[in-house]
């Protein structure tokens, strides 16, 4: 199953009801992609991160010397203020920031979900309102 993120045009895959998590026991992937001179995304390029929830890809993604002492809300700020969004709202839950910012990173070019096949179930998405099953046209 799908659910739609309120205000956000892309979709993370979540499965019973935990944000970020995949329906299947492997994790999922992400491919955050370098940036041209410009600070523009290349698509095709940048390195891959995994986990089993979206908080664990963030938390991976900031392991390195300059990063690694940042709480993830505030790697997350710092991530978006770089690529020009620092106006963009994170919630202050860190899973829910997480599955946010990768959202906000993927919706704009600078991140692509990677998915095995059989991965996901390609469905259309399920509504969050309160009808049950209600497919959203």
């Amino acid at each position: 199953m799908e659910k739609w993120a309120a205000g956000s045009k892309v979709n993370l895959p979540t499965a019973a009801g935990i944000p970020g998590r995949l329906n299947h026991e492997d994790d999922m992937k992400i491919r955050i992609h370098e940036t041209d001179f410009e600070g523009h995304p290349v698509d095709c390029t940048g390195e891959y991160f995994s986990g089993k929830t979206a908080l664990d890809i963030v938390e991976a993604m900031k392991m390195n010397p300059f990063n690694a002492s940042l709480d993830p809300p505030a790697f997350m700020r710092r991530i978006l203020d770089a690529n020009g969004q620092k106006a963009f709202p994170l919630p202050d839950e860190p899973d829910k920031a997480a599955v946010a910012f990768l959202q906000r990173l993927a919706a704009s070019g600078y991140a692509s979900f990677e998915l095995d096949e059989g991965e996901l179930d390609v469905g259309p998405p399920v509504s969050a309102a309160p009808e049950k099953g209600k497919v959203l046209p």
